[in-house]
């Protein structure tokens, strides 16, 4: 369209087409490049639309006022135009905790929830909540949420919630001697804490330098006396290609999701040069019982590398995705430890029950071929089960999810 008026415009010529795909190329550049190092990670995907908004109306509103063949009334009709997005783009930014509060008032549950802090960065958005549990005396708790999807709770008294504990509880159980951990992914920084707690060596890597703050700031996280790295997991287990440690925990989340690349034969076998002899690796994952090729091609890429793997499976919730954890080993695993658990000590219901399903993977059994970073399918694989997975979130109130 544009080569068609500017030939119009110019009908000697050659209708301009290098200058029209000069200007497309660069500013395609320049959109990704601001988008990505500049407005994601600076600004809300609230705010920045807001922001754009803004900018293209003071943008149309001048030009319309220098241009000079437009029509009295045309002119008019743009700068009205210009003024109500100006005007509802400026009132929303102006008014941004306001709205997200009458957001909060629309859902049954937005009032039990309160942002303290929000983070937005290339690696995702974080938000810190004060959650405030339904009934009379009972003290609010923090919650810290990923892309939308509570990923830790730790109540007033500082216990703490959901598949957060019951990791520890397999930590107990199959690393109870634990020297020198290794965990990967700290988001509010729960398991970290608990390991340094227990005693020896705790390192600790994350990507994302905001999460570190939002653990120190509102979840009483200290990185002193442990070894903390802002890095990727992948780059790092890498570099550590030698027997350091005895436990390593994988609780890597990009929101709904591990990223595939740490998935891979490659990655666990990177994974596993960094174990001592007996070493354990426990993994964080969900699977989903509507998507068992999915699950079964997770089982045998761990089970390609590691030759004991004990899958721990939550009972899903209404047939939707379902969280689990696996536990690998070089060396022989048992699940009579995990049942052994189960039958000595209190715990939710949702524990009990993952750790009597604690069932050893057989190789032989498994249909699915593992997964290589030369032909990684995971995004593919994963695709309906991570929308089965968010849609268990979606009653969370609006002013949560926005962003």
């Amino acid at each position: 369209m544009l080569i068609a008026l500017d030939r119009d415009a110019n009908p000697e010529g050659d209708a301009g087409a290098g200058r029209v795909f000069f200007i497309s190329t660069v500013g395609s550049v320049a959109g990704v490049v601001l988008t990505a190092f500049v407005i994601i990670p600076h600004l809300t995907n609230f705010r920045a639309l807001l922001w754009m908004s803004l900018g293209l109306g003071l943008a149309v509103a001048a030009v319309s006022l220098l241009t000079r063949d437009l029509s009295g009334g045309r002119r008019k009709r743009l700068l009205c135009g210009c003024a109500v997005v100006i005007l509802l783009g400026g009132s929303l930014l102006a008014a941004q905790r306001a709205y997200f509060k009458m957001l909060a008032g629309l859902s049954d549950i937005g009032k039990n929830f309160e942002v303290l802090a929000e983070y937005t960065s290339v690696f995702g958005n974080i938000k810190v909540l004060e959650a405030y549990p339904e009934g009379q005396g009972r003290e609010p708790g923090r919650a810290y949420l990923q892309d939308g999807i509570i990923q830790n709770m730790v109540t007033a008294d500082g216990t703490i919630l959901d598949h957060t504990e019951f990791m520890m509880r397999l930590i107990d159980a199959y690393a109870p001697n634990a020297q020198n951990s290794l965990v990967l992914g700290v988001a509010a920084g729960m398991l970290p804490r608990y390991l340094q707690r227990r005693g020896g060596k705790v390192t600790a890597v994350e990507i994302n330098p905001n999460s570190l703050a939002a653990a120190t700031k509102y979840f009483d996280f200290d990185p002193r006396g442990m070894e903390v790295h802002v890095e990727d997991a992948r780059t790092f287990v890498r570099r550590r290609q030698f027997p350091a440690y005895d436990l390593v925990i994988t609780d890597l989340f990009n929101g709904d999701c591990t990223p595939d690349y740490l998935l891979t034969v490659e990655y666990f076998r990177e994974l596993q040069n960094c174990l001592q002899p007996g070493g354990v690796v426990i993994i964080n994952t969900y699977f989903d019982p509507a998507n068992e090729k999915a699950d079964d091609t997770i089982l045998a890429t761990v089970a390609a590398v590691f030759p004991a793997v004990l899958e721990l499976r939550s009972p899903p919730s209404q047939g939707l995705v379902s969280s689990a954890c696996l536990v690998a080993s070089s060396a022989p695993l048992s699940p009579e430890v995990a049942l052994e658990m189960a039958d000595q000590e209190p715990m939710p219901k949702k524990d009990y029950e993952t750790l009597k399903a604690a069932r050893l993977v057989n190789r032989a059994l498994l249909k699915e071929t593992p997964v290589s970073d030369d032909h990684n399918i995971f995004s593919i694989l994963f695709a309906a089960s991570q929308l089965r997975y968010r849609s268990q979130f979606n009653k969370l109130p609006p002013n949560l999810l926005v962003n």
